[in-house]
C-alpha cells in the first residue's frame, strides 16, 4: 500500500539559506530512488523558517529503505546543524488498511 512521508523542519534564521539548498537536494537525490512517486516542498506563510517536505512513495519499505540510504543520512547530518529542532517525521497510508480476510479470499 502506497504511503505518504511528512517530514516538517523548523529552521534556524541564519543558516535557512543553507538548510533550503540541502532540503532541495535531499528531495532531487530522493526522486532517483526506486518506489519514489513524487514530493513537494512547502514553505510555510505563517512561519517563514518551517519547511513540510510531502513525498509519495509506492510503499513503505521504500520509503524506509530511502531513509537507511547512507546518501541521505549524510545529508541529514549536514541539515541538522541548520534546525531549531530535529525533524519530525509521519508517515501516513493512502486508503484505508483492508482486514486480513479479504486477502484470504
Amino acid at each position: 500500500m502506497s504511503v505518504k512521508v511528512l517530514v516538517t523542519r523548523h529552521l534556524k534564521n541564519e543558516r535557512k539559506e543553507e538548510a533550503v539548498a540541502i532540503v532541495r537536494e535531499i528531495r532531487s537525490t530522493a526522486t532517483l530512488r526506486p518506489g519514489h512517486i513524487f514530493g513537494e516542498t512547502l514553505y510555510s506563510e505563517d512561519n517563514p523558517n518551517k519547511v513540510v517536505v510531502l513525498s509519495h512513495w509506492v510503499d513503505r519499505k521504500q520509503w524506509e529503505s530511502w531513509l537507511a540510504d547512507p546518501a541521505r543520512q549524510e545529508l541529514e547530518r549536514r541539515l541538522a546543524d541548520c534546525l531549531q529542532e530535529p525533524e519530525h517525521v509521519e508517515v501516513f497510508q493512502i486508503g484505508e488498511k483492508l482486514p486480513e480476510w479479504v486477502h484470504m479470499a
